[in-house]
């Protein structure tokens, strides 16, 4: 690395080290970090302490001081993504205000049954259904770049209700099964306490089908523009957004707009071999089934793609009508103590673009 390049690093380290204390975890922490990011592929902490150690007799020492870090070691990783969040936003929004808050859930392939909160389950990570644990995450856009902030691992029923496995793996009696719009929530109550800059908020339909998610988003001042299911019911709004008596889905609508000729081209950006474009159709709505105190008039906006039977996506959008074309166009064994270190640091990779290839020994 060059003087600039670890000067950088150093400072971040030092407002980690802050959280950590004890010097023994600056340490730990400061090694754990640069096995993740660093090039060699196997990524626990035994080829980790082998790759840092340049004494082969130490490689063990090493290797019991990083699982004492990851494994036993009470640090509050929700601290060390606060810091971390901070540093990234810090120089981020520098250069470009903050636009979009994304949630998204990834699939951590696994082999064994032993990682908390793995079972077979639907990831898109790998379009299947297959067995994985799935993290539910926080990022934060300007419009030419993003950064992960916060990350919960999602607990299913099969674990927050199973004792052998909970004392097993040590999940914490507070730890409660909650769904995965309940994390994304709660990550997003933390930004606005941590004073993270507002953006509107993104989602696919896991989390956009959810009326309590998006109350919960009114109620906090943000946007957002949500991708919901094929068969959600909304009421139609007049031009003097009064709505009709019937509920119908959003698919059948699409296709009523599609009769009465009420789709338009529209091409975003230029791809590598073609023009990015699809018939989109915007129309004032009512979501059914949701009671009167929450009820607002929302944009649905519709997409359907060339050649295909049916539109491809449906989005709900609060937000002025302007907004709502750019808002939505332009868009990992271990006990449950420390599930999150790895997510703990990617976010100055992706700022920075900084390989790191190595740490001298501490």
């Amino acid at each position: 690395m060059e003087g600039a390049e670890v000067q950088r690093l150093e400072s971040y380290f030092q407002k980690i080290g802050e959280v950590l204390e004890e010097e023994s975890r600056r340490g730990s922490f400061a090694l754990y970090a640069m096995g993740l990011l660093g090039d060699g592929e196997r990524k626990s902490v035994e080829p980790i302490a082998a790759r840092a150690c340049p004494a082969p007799k130490r490689v063990d020492a090493m290797h019991q001081r990083l699982l004492h870090f990851t494994v036993d070691s009470k640090w509050s990783d929700r601290d060390v993504r606060r810091v971390a969040a901070q540093y990234a936003l810090e120089a981020m929004t520098k250069r470009e205000p903050v636009e979009a808050w994304i949630v998204d859930d990834t699939g951590f392939l696994k082999q064994g049954k032993h990682s908390v909160g793995v079972q077979r389950q639907y990831t898109g990570s790998a379009g299947k259904v297959t067995n994985c644990q799935i993290g539910v995450s926080l990022s934060i856009a300007t419009r030419t770049e993003h950064v992960p902030i916060d990350f919960e691992l999602y607990l299913p029923d099969s674990w927050a209700n199973d004792i052998a496995r909970r004392v097993e793996a040590r999940i914490p009696p507070e730890v409660r099964f909650k769904t995965k719009p309940q994390l994304a929530l709660q990550m997003i109550d933390r930004a606005m306490e941590d004073g993270v800059p507002p953006g509107i908020v993104l989602a696919d339909s896991a989390y956009g089908s959810s009326s309590q998610f998006r109350s919960h988003l009114r109620s906090l001042g943000l946007h957002y523009a949500v991708a919901v299911s094929s068969q959600t019911t909304v009421y139609l709004l007049d031009d003097k957004g009064r709505a009709r008596e019937e509920s119908q889905s959003v698919s059948d609508l699409a296709f009523s707009i599609q009769e009465a000729g009420g789709f338009r081209r529209c091409t975003w950006r230029k791809g590598t071999r073609k023009n990015l474009s699809a018939r989109f159709a915007l129309r004032r709505v009512n979501a059914a089934g949701v009671s009167q105190s929450e009820q607002e008039p929302l944009w649905l906006l519709i997409e359907w793609r060339d050649g295909e039977p049916e539109p491809a996506n449906y989005h709900y959008c609060v937000r002025d009508r302007s907004k709502v074309e750019c808002a939505t166009g332009g868009w990992a064994g271990k006990p449950w103590l420390h599930w999150p270190p790895p997510v703990c640091l990617p976010n100055i990779r992706s700022l920075r673009n900084e390989c790191v290839k190595r740490l001298p020994y501490r």
